[in-house]
Parts: C-alpha cells; structure tokens; sequence
C-alpha cells in the first residue's frame, strides 16, 4: 500500500504545480487605463477642484483602479500646465501602458475691471497716477490676458501680460495708440496674484511692477497697486 501512496502523492504535487504554473503563464494581457472625461488635455478656471479621473481593469482581475500608481500634481490656485501620470501592474506583474493628462489652469479669472494707484519713480512720469484698466483673458492663451487702457496711456493702448505660476511678466512690447510724444516700450519685472476661492470676485491682480522706455528718452519705473472692482 505504501509503494502506491507514495507515486500518488508525488504525481499529486507535480499536476498542482502544473496547473498552477500554466495558470501564471496564461495570464499575460497587460490591464488597460482609461481617463474619464475629456481625454488627455483638460482645462480647469482658477479655483476649480480638480478630480482624479481615471480607472484601471483588466481581464483577470477585473476593476483594479485602486492600485493605479499616480505621479504628478494640480494645483487649481495657480495658473500653469501640470502633467500627470497613471501607471498600474495586475497581480500577474503584466503592467498597463503609461497613461498622460496635462492639465491647464487658465487666468480667465483674472480678468475684469480694476482700479490702479501706479507710483512711477525715475523717469519723466514721476508722481502717483490713478486710473481704470480692463483686463480680459487671451482667447488662444490660456494664461495670457489684455490690458486696456495700460499704465493709463488711453483705452486703445492694450498690453498683454502672462501669468505663470504664482508670477506675472510683462513680455516686452511698443504698443500703439500711446499719445504723441510719449511713444515707449513697455517691459515687466513682475506682478502678483491671489486666488482664495472659484467665485470670480475671489480671483484678482494685486499689483504690477513694470518700466516704460520713452522712445525719446528716460525711463518711468511703475509700480501698480490693483483692486478688483
């Protein structure tokens, strides 16, 4: 009786390894991740929340969004292009293709009417000067915007800005319109921002620092102070 328990028992472990080793091997389709939503690109307004939205599954071990791997962050309270990464391997160790969203945060909300206290030093300008600007979002741009009426030269003279991150910069330009005499080149240093919430009014410049080159000569060093009407 021994003398055939003994082979039983042997064969036994030999077809369970057998079996379980094919199991393993069959077992070679990687899982598939998918982004909810509006595919790859997505725009979000200052303030948005932004909400994962991507699920993973895979034929053997069904919904395994769970143990996607995400590399990457958005941050709604600044505006910026953020890229993000989903990976996910199945129990087998077959991983998915690596998956991407970039994520753009637009300015738009930025935008409105405001009242400006420039204090100019330096320059022909010199003095503090009050004025209105309006200030609407680029419609190819997502962090760029349009200044009406820039540092008070008149409202055909528009100036744009670029918001990046939690800084402002004025690109250097010559806009047009500017009234005779005081022709100039508008270059900035630097300008920041707020966002304490998604309500528009929430959203705002709070100043400006640029220089205005005269085409003629002397240089005003401004200053703005903005405040969101």
């Amino acid at each position: 009786m021994k003398k055939i328990l003994l082979p039983v028992a042997a064969l036994t472990m030999i077809i369970g390894a057998t079996l379980l080793n094919s199991c393993t091997k069959d077992d070679t389709t990687a899982p598939v991740i998918t982004l909810n939503g509006s595919g790859a690109t997505l725009t979000l307004d200052l303030g948005d929340t932004y909400t994962e939205a991507a699920t993973a599954s895979d034929d053997k071990d069904g919904d395994i969004t769970s143990s996607i791997v995400k590399t990457g962050t958005v941050n709604t309270s600044q505006v910026g292009e953020y890229v993000i990464k989903y990976n996910v391997t199945d129990a087998a160790g077959n991983s998915a293709q690596e998956v991407t969203r970039t994520v753009k945060v637009r300015s738009d909300r930025l935008a409105g009417t405001y009242a400006i206290s420039n204090v100019v030093s330096g320059g022909p300008g010199v003095g503090t000067w009050t004025y209105t600007v309006t200030v609407t979002q680029s419609s190819t741009d997502y962090n760029k915007l349009n200044i009406s009426n820039f540092s008070g030269w008149g409202a055909a003279v528009t100036v744009y800005i670029l918001v990046s991150g939690a800084n402002i910069t004025v690109p250097s330009q010559h806009p047009t319109g500017v009234p005779a005499g005081s022709e100039g080149t508008a270059e900035g240093t630097s300008g920041t921002y707020s966002v304490t919430g998604a309500s528009t009014s929430l959203c705002k410049i709070n100043t400006l620092n640029y220089n205005w080159s005269y085409d003629t000569s002397g240089i005003d060093n401004c200053s703005e102070t903005w405040t969101k009407q």
